[in-house]
């Protein structure tokens, strides 16, 4: 970097007692200078996603929690009867086997992050006693959620998943059921869990019906080939974690069926 003033080589207006400095950048300052911000975005930048990423997740997954002890008051206080998804708010129950309005096999083949899913209103129930409608959305879900005002939120509810050994003789969801029904632990039984955008080959039409190892699978805080996506999950004892895909499908297929007949 140059300084001109007069007696150094520089030109200066003909006034008495002038002394000008004038900062000149190079062309080559200039582009070490533009290299160097290059450099350091590239550094900065993954962290700065990654940072976002873990806040996001984390926000997650005290939504997660709170939904999942909102579902555990609405059965203390529903003679532990679990809600119901329904085609409409206070309509006919849904009983679609492979996915109706139940949100598992919104997404599937989509492009890109997931978008928001259908439970048949059960977070209208739910929400009676979490009180929050922003609880429903993801702060990592790119798209407009509007869980008050239709059958959409960022998160599945897994009581309509017909966890059984056969299909479709053993169709043994959790909705509308009652607590004692459960023939395993609570510890085991997810309620509530992220958004997932899942590819599966062969013909599937749920997602806990896919290979599990073989399904591409991406949430709102990961992606890649089944361990790289990660989910928030609520579980009916009221604990909640973060598992990969992967461990969740697992987790559903060596607990079936949830439930007695």
């Amino acid at each position: 970097m140059k300084t001109l003033a007069r007696g150094q080589g520089g030109s200066c207006p003909k006034r008495d007692g002038c002394h000008v400095d004038r900062s000149v950048f190079t062309l080559i300052e200039l582009l070490v200078v533009i290299a160097i911000i290059a450099i350091l975005a590239s550094i900065l930048l993954p962290s700065l996603r990654q940072a976002q990423d873990r806040a996001h997740a984390s926000a997650c997954l005290s939504n997660i929690k709170q939904l999942g002890t909102g579902l555990s008051l609405y059965v203390q206080e529903s003679d532990l009867f679990f809600p119901t998804a329904t085609a409409a708010p206070g309509g006919a129950r849904v009983t679609t086997l492979g996915c109706g309005n139940k949100g598992w096999c919104d997404n599937k083949n989509r492009t890109g992050s997931p978008g928001p899913v259908r439970n048949g209103y059960v977070h209208w129930l739910v929400n009676d006693y979490v009180s929050n409608w922003d609880v429903w959305k993801c702060p990592g879900m790119r798209t407009t959620v509007t869980p008050n005002t239709a059958d959409q939120s960022s998160y599945l509810s897994s009581l309509v998943i017909f966890n059984a050994s056969s299909l479709p003789n053993d169709y043994l969801p959790l909705e509308g059921c009652k607590e004692t029904a459960l023939r395993v632990s609570p510890d085991v039984v997810p309620l509530w869990q992220d958004a997932v955008t899942w590819y599966e080959p062969g013909a599937a039409a749920n997602m806990w019906r896919s290979t599990g190892v073989v399904g591409n699978y991406m949430t709102c805080h990961g992606m890649g080939l089944g361990y790289g996506a990660r989910s928030q999950v609520a579980f009916y004892d009221g604990h909640a974690t973060t598992m990969n895909l992967v461990a969740w499908w697992k987790l559903i297929h060596s607990n079936k069926p949830w439930r007695k007949r």
